[in-house]
């Protein structure tokens, strides 16, 4: 009986790493991604998303990779990201694939447009990741939007000594 519990708990075990290994894998992701941003990086979304990535914007439309890129790039191009924060949760874990759902919050500024002050930027967003193990890695081949992302942007208002408070002569 011992013999029989045993192999089936070593028959298991690989699905059992394969998850753990998938968890730690889009841990690290979040981690480089908050750095790619940082550094304007779009070489990194560039190798993040397979070949074949798909993505389903807020609006309900199909991306390929090309057009998923472009708006990765219009964002590193319009905002100077200052702060990434991602949290990621497991929705379904199989052998070969994994789902999770990612909670981001994108902090930055924006420059002013028609030569107003900069802004600062929160993006807030909610997406579901789609994972599958090709060979020995994992690849992101599909991304949803689960919620609209909410975007707030505040003017930054730039301080100028009053003049109430300077003494004459000072």
């Amino acid at each position: 009986m011992k013999t029989v519990a045993l192999l089936i708990s070593l028959a298991m075990a690989p699905a059992v790493f394969g998850q753990s290994d998938l968890k730690a894998h889009v841990s690290a992701i979040n981690a480089e991604t908050a750095a790619a941003y940082k550094k304007h990086d779009s070489h990194f979304f560039d190798q993040l998303f397979s070949p074949d990535f798909k993505a389903k914007d807020e609006h309900g439309a199909t991306l390929n990779k090309k057009a998923a890129l472009f708006v990765v790039r219009f964002q590193l191009n319009s905002i100077r990201v200052t702060d990434y924060t991602a949290t990621s949760k497991p929705l379904k874990l199989e052998k070969a694939q994994g789902t999770f759902v990612t909670e981001a919050k994108m902090v930055g500024i924006a420059p002013g447009r028609r030569g107003g002050p900069p802004s600062k930027v929160v993006i807030t967003r909610k997406f579901s990741d789609l994972y599958q193990k090709r060979g020995t890695q994992w690849a992101l081949i599909y991304r949803a939007e689960l919620l609209a992302p909410v975007v707030k942007v505040t003017p930054m208002v730039l301080l100028t000594p009053s003049k109430t408070l300077m003494k004459p002569g000072h």
